[in-house]
């Protein structure tokens, strides 16, 4: 079946929920700044659910995504967004 998901040794897996998964993505990105050009390597992109980031930031340092995202939550929240 084409499209099927696939499990790491190419087998056709089942598709399931997850609260976390990695996306392998090896990318360059060059942003530009008053320095001179910066050159970003990513190999792998994180997703999260929106309950998985918030635990992932409370392991981290506990009350950290407040300080960090507490204001554009606060927002989003207030305008219905969340």
């Amino acid at each position: 079946m084409k499209g099927a998901a696939r499990a790491e040794d190419d087998t056709r897996a089942t598709p399931a929920l997850t609260q976390e998964t990695s996306l392998f993505v090896d990318r360059k990105h060059v942003v530009e700044g008053r320095a001179g050009p910066q050159t970003y390597h990513l190999s792998h992109l994180h997703i999260h659910t929106r309950t998985s980031f918030v635990r992932l930031l409370d392991d981290l340092h506990g009350k950290l995504h407040e300080k960090i995202f507490g204001w554009a939550i606060r927002n989003a929240e207030g305008k219905g967004l969340l």
